[in-house]
């Protein structure tokens, strides 16, 4: 049973992955070097502000420190979110159609800083449109591909984290999901899903794909996959609680009480 959705916001809810390459590309090439998204996207994805910035500046040799690398980027990044980022092709439709069918509480679970989400909050309306539930690794403390922003983030609607669907494009995102235990909608949105693949488990070789559901776009193809994905499930588990059930049958619940009794009485007569 889904009580729960719990959805990425970068990349997953709005467009903001593909201004992130675009600023990359034009700032390098201020240095003379070349960001090549394919290869590189991949290990940025779901990193925090510095750490995005330390991987940059190492991989390029980049005569400057991360915190002036990022520094570089903050404002052309504010002026993104604040004016060009808007919603991925068919998430405001396909979103309607899914809370209207699991009719359960909602959260972004997100790695975008407040300065960041506040920009876009105020063109695209997310806090409203998910009910205020606007969870932030760097409130938890611990950020993707640690299951804590998931556990949290379900702690925080009233739900358990296995009652709920998370769905994230990128890898430390989806192996944040999987181990807090979670059922992972996987978008290929971003990535494409051999790469995506490939990413997920270079970080975790023991994530189960065949448990993920992979989608490439928001529409009702994908809506019905999921209503389908989480329906099996739902009866998978269901089978395992009723054949553990079944399982344990002590030989005393075969008998009928007044017979078991008789028989007692016969053995204590004879002895």
């Amino acid at each position: 049973m889904i009580n729960g959705l719990l959805f990425d916001l970068d990349g997953t809810i709005i467009d903001s992955e593909l201004h992130y390459d675009n600023l990359n590309i034009e700032l390098l090439s201020n240095y003379g070097k070349k960001y090549e998204p394919l290869k590189e996207k991949p290990l940025l994805m779901g990193l925090p502000n510095i750490a995005y910035a330390t991987d940059i500046v190492k991989r390029h040799n980049l005569l400057m420190t991360p915190e002036e690398f990022s520094e570089l980027r903050r404002e052309k990044i504010k002026q993104a979110y604040r004016e060009k980022v808007k919603y991925i092709l068919g998430f405001e439709t396909f979103f309607q159609k899914l809370i209207k069918h699991f009719n359960c509480n909602k959260a972004i679970v997100t790695g975008c800083n407040k300065e960041n989400f506040d920009l876009v909050d105020a063109r695209l309306n997310l806090t409203k449109l998910f009910d205020g539930h606007i969870i932030r690794t760097d409130d938890v403390g611990k950020h993707k591909p640690d299951p804590a922003p998931f556990i949290y983030a379900a702690k925080k609607i009233g739900v358990d984290c296995k009652n709920c669907l998370v769905f994230e494009d990128a890898p430390s995102g989806i192996v944040s999901g999987y181990r807090a235990g979670a059922k992972v909608v996987a978008l290929t949105t971003t990535l494409d899903k051999k790469s995506l693949i490939k990413h997920t488990l270079e970080i975790d070789p023991t994530i189960e794909i065949n448990s993920l559901l992979f989608i490439n776009k928001f529409n009702d193809s994908s809506l019905k996959k999921i209503i389908s994905y989480t329906k099996k499930n739902t009866e998978y588990y269901s089978s395992i609680a009723a054949s553990s059930n079944q399982s344990f049958n002590p030989f005393w619940t075969s008998f009928s009480f007044p017979k078991t009794l008789s028989i007692l009485l016969c053995v204590n007569s004879i002895i």
